[in-house]
């Protein structure tokens, strides 16, 4: 198949790396173009993995260096004068056009929602099949606002199919206007368990718990360090606690961290943002995610730790029940939400003592997500997705 995967931007998270693991990894048996629309913010290790991976990027034409400077001056003006002048969005729309009458791609895959309506408006006459993945988009009330005005209604009923990483994240289309013979399933992101060149562990650790993450509050970092300091009194003095990313939270973080008693501050290690962070999660002993990210879909952090056997401690938010669930029981804990919705800290200290303490609850819980990591095959993630791409329409 020629298939054409499309995304807003190739920056850190979670939609991303995922893009990047599908494009890789269909690449093997068909030809795979990934088109970026945004690329001005790609971070450049993550496009040579798709180009080193045989995957040929193109992207929106007049949006990098000065003439994107320029480019994205006159859109802002366009678009004070009416919404429908937005420039970039019609050179975008012209691009993919283009390619699609060099290539004749047979699937379009474009990831996140504003890609899928690109996918709409461009190919909207073109018999080309349009195969979207959510990434938690759709738990913005933004696009079901979209999708009651009538001009939007059109391209949201463009898609003949979508993946859903979640049965939590189907739910969130409900409401969302579709075609006749629309089809959707359920399939979890594959992965593929790097293998570390190394294992970072701070000297001395007995037992580390880590969090990496995008470095925005809605990951929980703030919340992950509070019950870090109230739990250890009562964890093993060993213990320690390692935060591996960049941005604005962390940099909070820090700051937060410089307060705690001085007989904490050796035990809190900041590792910054990091293109490879498979060592320092390979130096975990149970990862900490406590997040409340409004559009939270399928944290790929906590594939990573289930992969590597690390049970997690997190929050029941999108689909990250049915990530750590199994019929074995649950691969570390889930931490409920205070008064004011944000991740409870005192459940999430106490979480970590159990951790810390219970040898055979951390046993039980390790063995646990070596279970729960087996629903997040690669090879079966792209069977699925080749199930979901046919029939095959041979555009016109």
């Amino acid at each position: 198949m020629r298939i054409l995967t499309i995304i807003p931007a190739l920056h850190i998270g979670g939609a991303q790396y995922f893009f990047i693991r599908l494009s890789l990894a269909l690449s093997k048996r068909h030809e795979v173009t990934a088109f970026i629309e945004h690329p001005g913010t790609a971070n450049p290790v993550l496009l040579e993995q798709l180009r080193a991976g045989g995957v040929e990027v193109c992207s929106t034409p007049f949006t990098t260096g000065p003439v994107g400077r320029v480019a994205s001056h006159l859109n802002q003006l366009g678009l004070r004068i009416n919404e429908r002048l937005n420039l970039v969005w019609r050179a975008e729309i012209a691009a993919l056009r283009s390619l699609h009458r060099k290539r004749h791609f047979q699937i379009i895959n474009p990831h996140l929602t504003w890609p899928e309506l690109s996918a709409a408006r461009a190919f909207y006459n073109d018999p080309v099949r349009i195969v979207a993945t959510d990434h938690g988009d759709y738990r913005l009330g933004l696009f079901h606002q979209m999708a009651a005005q009538p001009r939007y209604r059109r391209w949201f009923e463009r898609t003949d199919a979508m993946a859903f990483p979640s049965r939590n994240n189907a739910a969130t289309v409900k409401g969302i206007p579709r075609k006749p013979g629309f089809d959707s399933r359920v399939i979890y992101y594959g992965h593929v368990p790097p293998v570390p060149s190394r294992i970072e562990r701070p000297p001395g650790a007995g037992l580390v718990f880590g969090v990496a993450a995008r470095g925005i509050p809605e990951k929980g970092w703030a919340e992950a360090l509070a019950a870090f300091v109230k739990a250890a009194d009562r964890l093993p003095a060993d213990s320690h606690l390692m935060l591996v990313g960049g941005g604005p939270a962390v940099e909070a973080a820090k700051l937060a961290a410089a307060a705690v008693p001085e007989k904490l501050r050796g035990r809190i290690h900041f590792a910054g943002p990091q293109g490879d962070p498979s060592p320092w999660m390979a130096g975990f002993d149970c990862g900490v995610l406590p997040s409340y990210y409004p559009a939270e879909s399928l944290p790929n952090f906590i594939i990573e730790c289930l992969a590597l056997g690390r049970p997690v401690l997190a929050t029941p938010i999108g689909g990250v029940p049915e990530m750590l669930t199994t019929d074995h029981g649950t691969a570390g804990h889930l931490v409920g939400f205070d008064a004011s919705g944000k991740p409870d800290i005192d459940q999430l200290a106490s979480a970590m003592v159990r951790f810390g303490t219970e040898p055979e609850t951390r046993d039980r819980w390790a063995r646990t997500a070596v279970i729960a990591a087996r629903r997040f095959d690669m090879d079966e993630c792209v069977a699925r997705y080749e199930e979901l791409f046919a029939p095959i329409r041979t555009p016109v």
